[in-house]
């Protein structure tokens, strides 16, 4: 009786991992952004910019299933869209300020490295994939260069693109091999299911674990804690601290030659 056996999944890389830790500081500064200015405005802002980015997360994960980073050209790549990642997140605190233009062309290079790992390894063909998510980052480039409401719209327009972009792959304009958008959605969407899954479960556990951070740091922030930390006792006994306690008193030179004196 034969037993059918299956092969083990993919595992997730050292350096997809990397990019995981990149993309969640990405995350942590949405915080950054937000506790600047507590208010419903401000969390439809960071709740936008978390869809958009998460869209490209999203995109790059079901690439690395794919593609995965195994060759020096695919890694180099995938250290150039990290490095983007992290242009994006220095940019995110004043993205609505004076950062937004940075902003955009760091997450216009995220796109543009995505599409260059996908037409090389499935053709000019999945380059439809790219164009509506291009698209979508000169919009959120564009915002940057408005304030108030048009910059909001513009926002909102770039996620509309990145919601259709599947939709305008498979009706785009012809291929040039003569694949279907059939047969593209169908080779474009094979994936390794246990590498799906360790990916987004390493990214959960990254994420409390730098949330743990974050939240450490603010607490030892506080006022309240500073002034614990104030009132507290010393080891070297009080509330004086062993830096602060003095030291005994060099005998004074006068006192030495008169003692010497007097042995003579």
């Amino acid at each position: 009786m034969d037993t059918a056996t299956e092969e083990p999944g993919r595992r997730v890389t050292t350096l997809e991992l990397f990019f995981d830790l990149v993309f969640v500081f990405t995350l942590t500064q949405l915080t950054v952004l937000l506790a600047a200015d507590l208010s419903f405005a401000t969390a439809g802002r960071v709740a936008l910019i978390f869809v958009v980015l998460f869209w490209m997360y999203g995109a790059y994960a079901y690439l690395t299933n794919q593609v995965p980073p195994d060759r020096p050209s695919r890694r180099l790549l995938l250290m150039l869209g990290m490095a983007a990642f992290l242009v994006c997140a220095l940019a995110i605190p004043r993205v609505f300020d004076d950062t937004g233009v940075v902003f955009g062309l760091g997450f216009l290079l995220v796109v543009i490295v995505h599409t260059a790992l996908y037409t090389r390894s499935h053709g000019w063909d999945s380059v439809w994939y790219g164009v509506p998510n291009a698209l979508a980052a000169l919009l959120v480039t564009a915002a940057g260069l408005v304030d108030g409401l048009p910059a909001d719209g513009l926002w909102v327009l770039a996620l509309l693109l990145q919601f259709v972009t599947p939709f305008v792959a498979e009706h785009g304009p012809g291929r040039r091999d003569g694949r279907t958008a059939a047969t593209l959605r169908v080779q474009l969407g094979t994936l390794d299911p246990a590498h799906f899954v360790e990916r987004h479960g390493l990214l959960l556990i990254v994420a409390f674990g730098e949330s743990v951070i974050s939240i450490g740091v603010g607490i030892g922030d506080l006022p309240a804690v500073r002034s614990w930390r104030s009132r507290s006792p010393s080891p070297c006994g009080g509330r004086t601290s062993c830096a602060t306690r003095r030291a005994p008193r060099p005998r004074s030179g006068r006192r030495r030659r008169s003692s010497a004196g007097g042995r003579r």
